[in-house]
This record gives structure tokens, C-alpha cells and sequence, in this order.
């Protein structure tokens, strides 16, 4: 494995690394770059793997190579992302969404979203990471704050505005390759940082009503951005619709139909869908001679162990019992 990690000027930091071992991907990858877990469609090939990233003040922007087709299981506490394909592809999940992404079309991920995507092979890609405080801060500024800032996690990469953003990572990834002095300017790392985040809210459909684009948030996407918040921050705890519709302030009719023509789900769906997303992740992080299935079942609201075992086979592969004993560095 090859890697560098360098200071610039500034606030600017920029680090690389390039490997085709599976488990030296995962220990820099999961530590630096959000992912939980990355593994190859073929595990008897590498993956042929290599990342470059520059921070502009709270900004990252990262370029990420492949060559095997890989599947790639990630979160962003704290932080928005944004895709940009460039060879390539991938189909899967992000948060409540289903997406598919290629040259024409990217994808948002939400602070609260976890995304579970197969890449092809011979994918080149942009990552843009941004902290959920930054992109706050940008929307108060702008008198745009109602409440957490959701991006739509589809991007029609060649709609108008989205393209000018896009045109601006295209740049700057330019830059980065070719090591540009200009990037290490403390003043320019600050002008950056403004203009990439100020055209994310303004080039990208989000729920401030600042973007440009079409496909801009209305009163109603607000309801299933503030509803499915709620369910992100506080999954645990014992929802029914009305109380949702109450927090968000609109009736339990108006909140099922909302979520029904917008995500074909209903709240309680996605209650359900999040729940069983921490249960994976804490079965996964779990050791199988303390943490027991049952137990988890119940923590994240499954008091009917056979229910969850089928709910969990059908989320994701394989039984509840078969995560927790595949715990990464176990015999």
C-alpha cells in the first residue's frame, strides 16, 4: 500500500492512498472516509483501489478509484455527501431512496443516511463531504433555516444548475490532480469553501428553498424531510402517526398521504426500515458471547423475534444470528 498524508498552507490538508488489498482498504477507508464496510463483488481478485482528497477549512473533496467491481456500505454522521460518477457506476440504497448512479446521475447523502451501493468495475468517482454545521450555518445566513437542511438524494446531473456545481467539482478535481499552488492560498481555500457550499444550496434540490433547479423543495417535502428527521434522531422510541404528524404539524392523514405520493412509504415503514438498520449495525459491531439477537430485537422495538428474523433476512441477506457471528476479526 502506498500512502501520503500532507499539511498544506493553511488550512489546506490533502492525503492519498493506493492499494489492492481488501483489508488494508478497510483499515485506512473505514478510519478516514465513512465507510462501514467495503467489500469486492469477487473476493478472489483485489480491488485495485486508490483515493486523493484535499480539505478546503471544513470541506473535503475526494477523487476514488477503483477497479473491481465492490460493494460499499457507508454513513455520514455529522456530514452531508455528494457523489459525482465519473467512469462507472452503482445501484443501491441511500437512506429511504433507492438510486442508480452513473455519468448522467449522482447522489445526495443526508447526515442521518446510510447508503448501500454495488459499484462496477472500473469506477472513478468525486466525493464531496461537508459538515451538517456548515451547511447550517450557510442556510441561516441566507434566512433560509425551517429546520434540518435535506437534500434530495437522486441528482439529474445534467439539470442546469446542478451541472454549474458540477462543473465546479470538475475544477477543482482538476486542481487537486495537478497539485495546483493556487489551492494552498489561505485565501482562496476560503473562497472555495463559500462558493462549493453556497452552490450545493443553491444548484441542488434541497429543503431550504434556495435551490435554483427544478425539482426545488416544497411544503410537502419539508413534512417527509422534518417527519423522517425525527425518526433518524429518535428511532427508538415508540412512534405512532399521530405523534409524528403532531411534531411536524399537519394531520395523520395529510402525513400518510404525503409520505405515499412522495416515497410510496408510509412513516410507520420507515420507522421500521431505520430500526432495522441500527439492529444490523449493532449486530455487526456486536460480540456473540454478550450481545444476544433477542436483545437487540427488543432494543430497537421487534418483540416478536420470528417477525424481525424475517424482516432481517429480507433488509439484508441473512439471518440476524449470521451478522452477528460474521463480526469482521473473528475466527
Amino acid at each position: 500500500m502506498s500512502w501520503s498524508d500532507g499539511r498544506g498552507s493553511g488550512t489546506t490538508r490533502t492525503a492519498s492512498f493506493a492499494t489492492r488489498v481488501v483489508e488494508e482498504i478497510r483499515d485506512v477507508a473505514e478510519c478516514r472516509y465513512e465507510f462501514d464496510r467495503i467489500e469486492p463483488v469477487d473476493p478472489r481478485r483485489g480491488l485495485d483501489f486508490a483515493v486523493e482528497s484535499m480539505v478546503f477549512g471544513s470541506v473535503m473533496i475526494a477523487d476514488v478509484r477503483h477497479g473491481e467491481a465492490v460493494r460499499i456500505t457507508s454513513r455520514y454522521p455529522g456530514h452531508y455527501g455528494f457523489v459525482v460518477p465519473l467512469t462507472g457506476g452503482a445501484r443501491g440504497r441511500v437512506g429511504a431512496s433507492w438510486v442508480t448512479l452513473d455519468r448522467s446521475h449522482g447522489a445526495a447523502f443526508n447526515p442521518a443516511d446510510t447508503a448501500d451501493l454495488l459499484w462496477s468495475a472500473r469506477t472513478e468517482l468525486v466525493v464531496l463531504y461537508v459538515p451538517e454545521a456548515t451547511v447550517t450555518a450557510f442556510a441561516a445566513a441566507a434566512e433560509a433555516l425551517t429546520g434540518p437542511v435535506v437534500f434530495e438524494r437522486s441528482l439529474d446531473l445534467d439539470a442546469p444548475a446542478v451541472r454549474t456545481w458540477r462543473r465546479m467539482t470538475a475544477l477543482l478535481r482538476e486542481e487537486l490532480r495537478s497539485g495546483s499552488p493556487l489551492l494552498a492560498s489561505p485565501l482562496a481555500q476560503g473562497q472555495i469553501e463559500q462558493t462549493l457550499v453556497a452552490g450545493l444550496l443553491a444548484g441542488l434540490p434541497n429543503s431550504t428553498g434556495l435551490s435554483l433547479g427544478p425539482g426545488a423543495a416544497t411544503g410537502a417535502s419539508r413534512t417527509v424531510a422534518r417527519t423522517l428527521q425525527l425518526i433518524e434522531d429518535r428511532p427508538a422510541h415508540p412512534w405512532r402517526v399521530p405523534d409524528l404528524a403532531a411534531a411536524v404539524g399537519v394531520s395523520a392523514r395529510t402525513l400518510q398521504e404525503t409520505f405515499r405520493r412522495e416515497l410510496g412509504s408510509t412513516p410507520l415503514r420507515e420507522l421500521r426500515r431505520v430500526r432495522l438498520e441500527r439492529a444490523h449495525a449493532e449486530l455487526l459491531r456486536g460480540d456473540a458471547t454478550t450481545t444476544s439477537v433477542t436483545e437487540v430485537a427488543l432494543r430497537w422495538g421487534f418483540p416478536h423475534l420470528g417477525r424481525f428474523s424475517q424482516a432481517y433476512r429480507e433488509a439484508h441477506g441473512r439471518l440476524p444470528s449470521a451478522s452477528l457471528a460474521a463480526r469482521p476479526g473473528r475466527d
